[in-house]
């Protein structure tokens, strides 16, 4: 027997494939999956959360929803996000408030090398930049900071996405030691210790500039620290879901087959 996500495409889950509804996660949004998303002429009202902790994305101004159905990875659906203002952005239902450990997977691809701040606090203007800071800094990792500073990750800048698709990664260990990491590649350690017990993680998309403009595929976030085989689980599944798998390191155990249950 074979099960067909609802994406009006073609990817695939068998019996014994390998998906995150294996380990514990605390939200998981997944674009392909269409029955999760509500929206109105295909702009999006709510995306729903598959961890089963409910943490549901909603956005009821209809000038700041993003939208799908218009753009594909890999043959599968994606969300649309622009920075116009008011720039596209959604909110959870549900804020997540946690420190060390933490861990967070994004698939996306940009249509500006401009475009970051994809998880964020609103209540405390600090956010997690995922994205592009400029097209000469490329990835900076800051967790739980304002725009003036945070915890940066040494070597991070110069590995970056670019306007291909990939995966941008960070994860803190429990004794608050982050990792930065570039489709499925080591790209840069913290330069700090997380200690933000009290982070908040709020929305996703900034109401600021360099907002989110491209497509999000997929976004993986844990309160859990991911062992490394769990991490790399993870990143073999989504490398070969949205078509990035020859993005991934040579040597890696999932860059050629797709790992399973």
């Amino acid at each position: 027997m074979r099960l067909e996500i609802p994406t009006g495409k073609r990817f695939i889950v068998g019996m014994g494939d390998w998906t995150p509804a294996e380990i514990t996660v605390e939200t998981w949004w997944d674009a392909s999956d269409t029955d999760t998303i509500t929206d109105s002429g295909g702009a999006v009202s709510q995306w729903n959360d598959k961890s089963g902790n409910n943490n549901h994305l909603t956005q009821g101004t209809a000038s700041a929803q993003p939208v799908t159905g218009t753009r594909t990875i890999n043959g599968l659906n994606v969300i649309d996000w622009d920075d116009n203002s008011p720039q596209d952005r959604m909110q959870l239902t549900n804020v997540i408030t946690d420190g060390a450990p933490f861990a967070a997977f994004v698939v996306a691809q940009f249509d500006n090398v401009n475009s970051n701040a994809i998880v964020y606090d609103s209540t405390n203007n600090r956010y997690t930049q995922l994205g592009e800071v400029s097209a000469t800094n490329n990835i900076i990792f800051r967790l739980g900071a304002d725009e003036g500073g945070g915890i940066n990750f040494t070597g991070a800048n110069g590995s970056s996405i670019g306007t291909d698709v990939g995966l941008m990664e960070f994860w803190v260990e429990t004794g608050g030691a982050a990792y930065a990491s570039i489709n499925g590649a080591l790209s840069g350690t913290s330069a700090g210790t997380w200690t933000a017990t009290d982070y908040e993680i709020s929305r996703l998309g900034r109401n600021g500039s360099d907002s989110m403009d491209g497509r999000l595929a997929e976004v993986i976030l844990m309160v859990t620290e991911p062992s490394e085989a769990d991490r790399q689980k993870i990143e073999g599944y989504l490398a070969h879901k949205w078509g990035f798998a020859g993005s991934l390191p040579v040597g890696h155990p999932y860059k050629n087959t797709p790992p399973v249950a």
